[in-house]
């Protein structure tokens, strides 16, 4: 099963809101939002020793709200160094620095661009959010690029089915595959994550099941150039066999792809 990308599609608005519904969602008091100076690189070669990707930090920032939710958000650019091959996956390691450059905390993550592959010679705009309760004594990161993959190891998908319902949008076997079979192969966990809380997660067979028929409503109606990727929400269906399933969204109706 796939972990989304980066390619923004506008959502129908009803189904939308009965979707977090399920799950209590509530509009939330304005942030108010802190710039810290920093700055962080790093590149990473493959085996031959070409130079495949590059990373630059563009903006580090503290989010505070008045039920004190803090979050750090980390902008940056990874820039494809390859001459003819596009980049579909980029892993990176995030190391959250104090005042003394000592590591409060850190996360791993990984992105797949298969969706929309980051081209030769593109300098692609990115952003990753963490909930922190000491979000105010983070003065800087240091950043590792762990792995990467270009488009001869992971192939980019098929293109996507706009004006369609969720499932079929994704034009995916796999994504078909576990829609299909979604009441004889029944996930055994769905997890639920909204930007600047803790992730949540569920066993309970009703709600899985209420979150996936509400999926299977929504309508995808288009491209969209909005992005708001530190306000992601994301539901992830979790197999007996440790296959997943995810679907995320960003503020303003939109599906993160």
């Amino acid at each position: 099963m796939k972990k989304l990308g980066a390619y923004k599609i506008i959502l129908m608005a009803v189904a939308f809101m009965a979707l977090f519904g399920i799950f209590g969602c509530k509009r939330q008091n304005k942030a108010e939002t802190k710039i810290i100076p920093a700055e962080a690189r790093d590149e990473y070669r493959n085996d031959k020793g070409e130079l495949m990707l590059t990373f630059e930090l563009t903006a580090l920032k503290t989010r505070f709200t008045p039920n004190r939710e803090g979050a750090v958000i980390v902008s940056y650019t990874l820039s494809n160094e390859l001459r003819e091959l596009s980049v579909t996956k980029a892993a990176l390691k995030i190391e959250y620095l104090g005042e003394k450059g000592e590591v409060l905390t850190s996360r791993e993550t990984q992105s797949l661009f298969r969706a929309k592959p980051i081209a030769p010679g593109e300098k692609r705009a990115e952003s990753f959010t963490i909930s922190f309760n000491e979000y105010d004594r983070v003065c800087g990161v240091k950043v590792s690029i762990l792995q990467v993959a270009d488009q001869s190891e992971i192939p980019p998908y098929l293109p996507p089915i706009i004006d369609s319902y969720l499932f079929d949008f994704y034009n995916d076997p796999d994504v078909k595959t576990f829609c299909d079979n979604f009441y004889g192969d029944m996930p055994v966990k769905l997890k639920y994550f909204k930007a600047n809380r803790q992730e949540s997660e569920t066993d309970d067979p009703e709600i899985i099941t209420a979150v996936f028929e509400a999926l299977k409503k929504v309508k995808i109606g288009g491209e969209s150039a909005i992005s708001v990727t530190d306000s992601e929400i994301y539901f992830t269906f979790v197999m007996a066999d440790g296959r997943s399933f995810t679907v995320a969204f960003e503020s303003q109706g939109i599906l993160r792809y």
